[in-house]
């Protein structure tokens, strides 16, 4: 692993879009072969930093043509899409699977997903492993963005939650994995070579299969079931009512009938605001009816507010424009989750009071010491503010406005994600957001 941030620090770094990401931590990861590494295709003539959307270094190309060396210990993102515990590389995947064939012959079958399984998928993996006689099977999910048509209306974290509950159904001892892979995905700062990314087949032997079942071609019967009583839905909707009330039945039926909720998490870089607000909305998500979304000050900056600056006025118009946004989701009832710093007390009353007016609104304000958000300083950005490289640096050489109005306080360096998770639960439901 390449860590000499001395060395890499002042590269160009470029930013990347979710799929090119994806393309980073599956071919790190060992998910395709070493003659199918992604490339980067930014026309860089030299070295050349690839940083996530948080802006969070993932790997390094040192020189034109070379490999990807990996800036982590572990090419790992921690998205929204999937529980941390499934999201394993294909290297530590081969080798928990190689448990079930060592020192006989055996099969390990891999069913590849990109939508929450069926009766009839488990029936066809169960038959599939049978056939095989297989030593163990692979529930390979496919989490990447964007996600496919017949299925857009299930996150990558339902596909894995679905198929973790079902496994034992398959009949063999079975390990569910979450693949950073979407096979309709278009790379931007990255290209596959030849322009042909690796198989679903590829990727499966690279996890350590030796046959695999690929069930993503299209939608199965069971997901053309449901596909159909929802036809039936809109036809009787259709018949029955005029198309204003039918407008009010549908939308009451996906909202809940009520308003939804901002939560804005605000504290220092890497005081863990956006870990403990996906992990929130990763829990939310799995009981809610409401449509869940993470608003990431630094993935914002990208779209958003792009061309913004780090000055107080740019600060104060990027946390406002996240405020405006997540009112509009709330208010049409969605559940939003906000995570940027928001260092001045002006702005954050500003989305308090936009917020307010349409939906509930929750303020965490994540007070982990400035030493230890320093200590842990995973973007290097607290040694380069230290070194004069970043000017208007919050907690360094810019302000931040503690909050005295949060309606809830928690330093990630006294509770562990976990823990962070629950007292964040409670607090939601003590405000009554659904």
């Amino acid at each position: 692993m390449t860590d000499d941030w001395a060395r890499w620090g002042a590269l160009p770094h470029v930013v990347l879009a979710d799929a090119d990401a994806d393309a980073v931590e599956l071919a790190l990861g060992g998910g395709v072969p070493a003659e199918r590494q992604p490339v980067v295709a930014t026309g860089e003539p030299g070295p050349v930093v690839l940083a996530d959307a948080e802006n969070t270094p993932l790997a390094v190309r040192p020189a034109a043509g070379a490999r990807l060396e990996p800036l982590r210990s572990r090419a790992l993102r921690r998205g929204e899409d999937a529980d941390p515990g499934f999201r394993l590389p294909a290297d530590e995947v081969r080798v928990r699977v190689g448990a079930w064939t060592r020192g006989v012959a055996g099969t390990v079958l891999a069913v590849v997903l990109d939508d929450v399984i069926g009766v009839g998928d488990l029936a066809a993996a169960a038959e599939r492993a049978r056939e095989l006689h297989a030593a163990g099977a692979v529930l390979l999910c496919l989490v990447g963005q964007p996600r496919p048509a017949h299925a857009d209306d299930v996150p990558g974290a339902g596909v894995v939650r679905a198929a973790q509950a079902a496994r034992e159904a398959v009949g063999v001892p079975t390990l569910v994995v979450a693949v950073p892979f979407s096979a309709t995905a278009r790379l931007e700062a990255l290209a596959w070579p030849q322009d042909l990314p690796p198989t679903l087949e590829e990727i499966a032997r690279a996890y350590g299969a030796t046959d695999v079942l690929d069930l993503t071609a299209e939608p199965g019967p069971d997901r053309l079931a449901y596909t159909e009583v929802l036809r039936a839905r809109e036809a009787v909707l259709a018949e029955h009512f005029p198309h204003a009330s039918a407008g009010e039945l549908s939308g009451a039926l996906a909202t809940g009938f009520t308003p939804g909720a901002v939560v804005l998490f605000t504290g220092l870089s890497g005081s863990g605001k956006s870990t403990v607000a996906k992990a929130v909305a990763a829990r939310v998500a799995e009981t809610s009816r409401r449509k869940v979304t993470v608003l990431d000050g630094d993935e914002v900056r990208h779209m958003l507010s792009a061309g913004l600056g780090f000055d107080r006025e740019s600060r104060s118009q990027n946390v406002r424009r996240v405020g405006y946004v997540a009112s509009l989701v709330a208010g049409a009832g969605g559940i939003v989750f906000a995570a940027a710093i928001a260092p001045y007390e002006a702005d954050r009353a500003d989305v308090r009071q936009r917020a307010s007016a349409v939906a509930s609104f929750v303020l965490v304000h994540v007070s982990t010491p400035l030493e230890v958000c320093e200590a842990r300083d995973r973007k290097h950005l607290y040694a380069r503010a230290r070194a004069g490289d970043v000017p208007e640096f919050t907690g360094i050489s810019a302000p931040y406005e503690e909050p005295t109005d949060a309606d809830l306080v928690i330093d990630t360096s006294r509770l562990d994600l976990g823990e962070a998770v629950e007292v964040v639960l409670a607090t939601l439901r003590e405000r009554g957001v659904e």
